[in-house]
């Protein structure tokens, strides 16, 4: 090991150590393969606006501070073993810090009720025209619906799409995976959205691809549809951010909403609140000012929709009204320009 490196080593070793008070992050760090380049120290750290640190910190344990415990939760290794290459290292920082701060707004702000349209309804000939269009209307997510053609019936769009997204947006992007693969493929999005989904119905390995997603950066989500027992998802509540309830069959839009599946968004608000635990509940297809009511009542707080936003007329009133607010137009103007700011 050369003296430039060891001394890098040492920095890094010294801004973490005074920074998480316990050893985690350090162990990890010492892993790390000769000659790597670490010259980013304490910087990190304050990118990510995580001092002081959580680890391995026996006090803690039961704080519900929104950074409580967040490197071990979205991967603490995958950060350490990343660091070899300053631009690797950049988008680490950079997808760390958002998915930070995606769940920072769902604990501070007790579930919040989000609206998330759909980019599978936009005008694909005016692509950056309509999403922005619509961000600006008031969305606070965009979602972003990835079809195989094996998983569902039908075939959307891939990466290419995706990252021509993720240069224009200024809203999280929400990544639904309706695909037979998420295991193999996610690493294919994860540098350039906030969220990836997969369905519990696939045949991989839920738990290691849940990790594998948040190792990247990202929360992870997991997709339950309708025929689909809710005992599947049970095993993996304390490992997800977000909890999608497909309210119709995945793969296609235009479909009526079934309210039956409003039961295991109860249940999952039940258990949530039962294990302390604090993913977002989600539902998807057939969503309109009514059905948003219902499965608002039922416990969701993001609701996806795609035609009722974007081929709406006015897509501020609607995506307020299915935030359940009851707002003049004058109060959908003020909402507008607060969204803007943002």
């Amino acid at each position: 090991m050369n003296d430039s490196t060891s001394a890098h080593r040492a920095g890094l070793f010294r801004h973490i150590k005074i920074a998480f008070v316990e050893t985690p992050v350090a162990q990890c760090t010492l892993r790390l393969g000769d000659g790597e380049h670490l010259r980013m120290g304490g910087s990190v750290l304050q990118c990510l606006n995580l001092i002081p640190g959580t680890g391995d910190n026996s006090r803690l344990i039961n704080n519900d501070r929104p950074d409580g415990h967040f490197f071990l939760r979205l991967g603490l290794s995958s950060l350490a073993q990343s660091f070899p290459h300053e631009v690797i290292v950049t988008r680490k920082i950079q997808h760390f810090s958002q998915a930070y701060r995606v769940l920072t707004e769902a604990r501070t702000r007790n579930n919040p009720i989000i609206v998330n349209p759909s980019v599978l309804a936009c005008n694909f000939a005016k692509l950056e025209e309509d999403c922005t269009r619509i961000e600006k209307a008031g969305a606070d997510w965009l979602h972003l619906d990835i079809m195989d053609g094996h998983f569902v019936d039908n075939i959307s769009f891939g990466p290419p799409i995706v990252e021509t997204i993720s240069r224009f947006a200024t809203r999280p992007l929400d990544t639904h995976l309706m695909i037979s693969r998420p295991d193999h493929y996610y690493k294919r999005f994860t540098p350039f959205v906030h969220n990836v989904t997969m369905h519990v119905e696939t045949e991989v390995d839920i738990a290691g691809t849940l990790r594998g997603i948040r190792g990247e950066g990202c929360t992870a989500g997991l997709a339950i549809s309708p025929p689909t027992p809710f005992e599947k998802v049970l095993p993996f509540l304390d490992q997800i951010d977000l909890l999608l309830v497909m309210t119709v069959h995945p793969g296609f839009g235009g479909q009526t909403f079934m309210p039956e599946t409003m039961e295991k968004v109860h249940r999952a608000r039940q258990l949530r609140e039962a294990r302390n635990l604090k993913f977002h509940i989600e539902v998807d297809g057939g969503i309109n000012q009514a059905t948003a009511q219902t499965a608002r009542e039922a416990g969701a707080n993001v609701f996806v929709a795609g035609t009722s936003i974007f081929h709406a007329i006015d897509p501020a009133k609607t995506m307020a009204e299915l935030r359940g607010a009851e707002t003049t137009g004058d109060d959908i103007d003020t909402q507008r320009r607060e969204r803007q700011t943002k």
